[in-house]
């Protein structure tokens, strides 16, 4: 695998896939520079931030934290690269990421021939593939107005300065409303939310859902108690994966431990 500046990067040349987009002929490998995020990584490579964060484990979990110097392997397309382990078959890669077996096995970079028997150390590009990141939703209690709006632990509760609550979970995972009403907003915060979401509930309460990795719901759009409307990221000035969660009745933003039930 080759080291490749973003200066250098023009000059690598391509070669046609049946794929989609124009891949690089082969797995290489880049050098963090200063100033790069893993989604500017991503466009100058063409690639989705999450074929970038599953072909390397050491960020797949906190993407947003990666630094100068930090090697990244660069897959030749939107899939993910993988590090054959012992008792990895072509039939198990394929059932692990979601593609069919004669994806792996058709694709020529991987120089896979019959009986396509793999051996532990080998890397595999697989086109296409991904991971299920996926959590099970929080569950709603009776008796309570409002649910968890995902699962995971509490980061930073609430007091003077940070008037809401943290909830580190999985990159990836859903984010769920905590009560029905509709989208209000769905838009970049640059002052440090980055994405984020904030949902009407009628009477002057609102929820709002940032730090995530994109949104899933539209302005204007009725959500019920439970409905998936984001998934969780670290956008904005976030350290980890989280999501950041108020619930406000106008301009007044209240503990929300205070109206959530015990645990998610």
């Amino acid at each position: 695998m080759a080291d490749v500046r973003l200066s250098s990067y023009e000059r690598v040349p391509y070669m046609q896939s049946s794929f989609g987009i124009p891949p690089l002929p082969r797995v290489i490998t880049y050098t963090v520079q200063s100033g790069d995020t893993l989604s500017s990584i991503a466009a100058r490579f063409r690639l989705s931030i999450d074929a970038l964060r599953w072909s390397n484990p050491d960020i797949e979990h906190n993407p947003d934290d990666i630094y100068p110097g930090q090697v990244l392997r660069i897959p030749p397309l939107n899939g993910i690269v993988v590090d054959v382990k012992e008792g990895d078959t072509i039939e198990r890669l394929a059932k692990r990421y979601n593609v069919p077996p004669e994806v792996i096995r058709d694709y020529a970079p991987n120089r896979l021939r019959p009986p396509y028997t793999l051996t532990p150390g080998m890397v595999l590009v697989i086109p296409g593939g991904s991971k299920q990141q996926n959590l099970p939703p929080p569950r709603p209690y009776p008796g309570y107005m409002y649910m968890w709006p995902a699962r995971g632990v509490i980061t930073q509760g609430y007091h003077s300065r940070h008037r809401a609550i943290d909830i580190g979970t999985i990159y990836g995972a859903y984010v769920y409303a905590a009560r029905a009403g509709r989208v209000r907003t769905v838009r970049w915060d640059d002052t440090g939310y980055g994405n984020m979401i904030i949902i009407d509930h009628g009477g002057g309460w609102n929820t709002l859902y940032a730090h995530l990795k994109g949104p899933l719901v539209k302005p204007g759009q009725y959500v019920r108690q439970g409905d998936v409307i984001a998934r969780a990221g670290g956008t904005g000035r976030a350290t980890g994966p989280h999501v950041h969660f108020e619930i406000r009745k106008g301009r007044v933003r209240y503990n929300p431990l205070d109206f959530l039930p015990p645990s998610p």
